[in-house]
């Protein structure tokens, strides 16, 4: 929390800001040469122990807006009193991060959407936080550009039976109650069906709460497979990422290690046999891009939204050296080693 109380020189203030991740010896150095930086501030202290920090201004230099925002391009989430009137505050889990270039380039690329006031991520939490304005900018629009900067935010999807509605009236109206809850993307009320579908935020919100809306509007939920496999989508996702990338670095290894062991002894005379640079190729080709073809994309993705990640740098240092080792299998290039 933030709080505020006039000081008592002139139009000086005094804010105390919660920074939960406020945690050694350098977070204090960088947040308090803020002081030096912003016109308007006359005192900044930073505190460890209590993970606060407190700032003297001049609220007709600068505002306590401005000094939040501040402390976020440091890469700190002080923690708001509430969002600003007209604008909504959302926490969404992101995947598919793994740098802090890649929590930098979501922030600033949805920092360019029209509405949107603040976005902070945070990478050990793989969470990202936003303040926007609704009537510029809507949750799906925020999710394409987050997607088309190469990451992911896990939605969910579920059909359920709904007993209990009267007239296609009774399905419009409880469309309208489940569309405006925090979190959902899409809600469809078939009468004839007697069925409602959903696209919601793990995290943001739960089947469970929404399928419980639905019968506190006087409405039956018939309880089916879908509401009990969408409860831990987000988790799921997560493990099935995880596996994913277990599998590949399994692949990896099998065509890796005999790879590199052949490698050293042909170098050493101990193996090797006519034209044996082509079966060389054949394994390396596999893992350059099969194995490898994650970080391509990745890297793609990243220099198409206008960033580098840690993917560019992986599939610049990988790429110099297999291609390297083509010219020499090719005989472009006069080496003994491949």
């Amino acid at each position: 929390m933030a709080a505020l109380s006039h000081a008592a020189k002139g139009n000086d203030m005094k804010k105390n800001i919660h920074v939960p991740d406020l945690h050694c010896r350098s977070c204090v150095l960088k947040i308090e040469a803020l002081k030096d930086r912003l016109p308007g501030i006359t005192r900044i202290q930073a505190n460890i122990q209590q993970r606060t920090v407190d700032v003297t201004f001049d609220e007709t230099r600068i505002s306590a807006k401005q000094i939040d925002i501040a402390i976020q391009t440091l890469g700190y989430h002080p923690e708001s009193t509430g969002p600003l009137q007209g604008t909504a505050q959302v926490t969404l889990p992101v995947t598919g991060m793994s740098c802090s270039s890649c929590a930098w380039l979501i922030e600033s690329t949805l920092r360019q959407l029209p509405g949107v006031v603040r976005a902070t991520v945070d990478l050990a939490g793989e969470r990202l936080r936003l303040e926007f304005d609704p009537a510029k900018v809507d949750l799906r629009t925020i999710l394409l550009r987050v997607e088309q900067t190469g990451y992911g935010i896990p939605t969910g999807k579920a059909d359920l039976p709904i007993l209990g509605l009267r007239d296609p009236s009774d399905a419009s109206a409880l469309e309208r109650l489940l569309a405006k809850q925090e979190g959902v993307l899409s809600a469809h009320v078939n009468w004839g069906a007697e069925q409602f579908t959903l696209e919601f935020i793990p995290g943001m919100t739960s089947l469970a709460e929404l399928a419980g809306l639905v019968r506190s509007a006087g409405f039956q939920v018939v309880p089916g497979v879908g509401e009990k496999e969408s409860e831990d989508l987000e988790s799921g996702l997560r493990a099935r990422e995880l596996q994913q990338q277990k599998e590949l670095l399994f692949l990896g290894l099998i065509f890796t290690v005999p790879l590199i062991l052949f490698s050293m002894a042909r170098d050493f005379g101990l193996a090797g046999f006519p034209h044996d640079q082509f079966a060389m190729f054949i394994p390396a080709t596999l893992v350059q891009f099969l194995v490898g073809w994650t970080f391509y994309r990745g890297a793609w993705r990243s220099l198409r939204a206008g960033g580098a990640n840690m993917d560019v740098l992986i599939v610049l240092g990988s790429s110099v050296a297999y291609f390297s080792s083509v010219g020499v299998t090719l005989g472009l290039i006069q080496s003994p080693h491949v």
